[in-house]
């Protein structure tokens, strides 16, 4: 089963789940359910059988705040899985490739977690383990015992952004304005190269030795070049906008009834006063740069498309709410925002 869930990685409270990797199928949409409550939740996607208790996991665990373990008979014949559940309880994991005993003496430096078990088969833990909590998986509907804010801690919910390490799914594309502040800047290299080389005499031997003097025509008059200011950003009107792909492009146009026989230009899309309200549901859209120069837009609607990123959108003037699905979620929204995330 797939699940797109991300690891918490912040310093705030948060979950740490004990699961066999063969229970995946259980274990998973419980995971998702927390995950949509808002919990923070830190999990392992699996451990390949005979390998070391990894560092990392050990880590994590030392963090966590509350251990849910799913007790089965995969997880008690599985060594890292006990190995989690000891040294949650204070006890100290044996050695790689020796199972240990449940009787063994707590260290004198661990601290035991809060455990909450959800028992997957009928199987429990060894005597000897404090459990707070333990509750039958119940086909998942365990999770409406575990949200009921006293088996897991209020303490435990976020918002559902924070702390969780984003991976925007594309890969980037050509940018005009890279390219335009590159030519610029070889530009003014060679000037002033130019004008050094003048005053030092670089360029003397390479002058006839006489020179006709030939009078200048007069320059022809150059025609001023419109532009579009968006804050204080100042953008060519000329410029094609840029999308990802033409499939996302066409979707764009779709959306703004952009019927146009031409490219469409930033210039096209900052005079769209009228539009403050944009629907782009179900549509193939990954970058929403576009949107940070449409002057009005108020509401975004992005319900079922493929979007993780939302950070242009800090670019928007007037924008005041973006509408997403929760399966959407997580997404990489900048911190400083000045718009609502509504989930529906």
């Amino acid at each position: 089963m797939k699940n797109d869930v991300r690891a918490y990685e912040g310093n705030k409270p948060y979950i740490f789940v004990s699961y066999a990797h063969l229970d995946s199928d259980a274990v998973l949409p419980v995971i998702r359910a927390l995950y949509e409550r808002k919990y923070r939740v830190w999990y392992d996607e699996g451990i390949a059988p005979g390998s070391e208790w990894p560092e990392n996991i050990e880590r994590h665990l030392d963090g966590a705040d509350t251990v849910l373990v799913f007790v089965s008979a995969h997880s008690l014949d599985s060594k890292n899985c006990e190995n989690e559940v000891r040294a949650a309880a204070g006890m100290r994991p044996e050695a790689q490739n020796r199972r240990s005993d449940t009787s063994a003496k707590q260290s004198p430096d661990a601290h035991g977690k809060k455990i909450v078990t959800i028992s997957l088969d009928g199987a429990v833990l060894a005597s000897g383990i404090p459990v707070q909590a333990a509750l039958p998986y119940d086909g998942g509907h365990a999770i409406d015992t575990l949200s009921d804010g006293e088996t897991l801690a209020r303490e435990l919910i976020g918002d559902g952004v924070s702390g969780y390490a984003y991976k925007i799914g594309k890969s980037k594309h050509f940018n005009i304005w890279n390219l335009l502040l590159g030519l610029a800047a070889v530009l003014i290299c060679g000037l002033f190269v130019a004008l050094y080389g003048i005053y030092t005499g670089w360029f003397d031997e390479l002058l006839p030795a006489k020179q006709t003097v030939v009078e200048q025509a007069e320059p022809t008059a150059q025609p001023q070049v419109e532009s579009v200011s968006i804050g204080e950003t100042m953008i060519g009107d000329v410029l094609p906008v840029t999308f990802s792909s033409n499939v996302e492009r066409d979707a764009v146009y779709e959306a703004l009834g952009w019927a146009g026989t031409s490219e469409m230009t930033y210039r096209d899309l900052n005079g769209m006063d009228q539009v403050t309200q944009l629907d782009l549901t179900g549509r193939d859209i990954l970058d929403l740069s576009f949107a940070a120069y449409l002057p009005n837009l108020e509401l975004l609607t992005l319900f079922e498309t493929p979007v993780v990123d939302l950070t242009p959108l800090g670019g928007c003037p007037k924008l005041k709410t973006v509408q997403i699905t929760a399966n959407m979620l997580p997404l990489s929204v900048a911190a400083d925002r000045t718009f609502e995330l509504e989930v529906l």
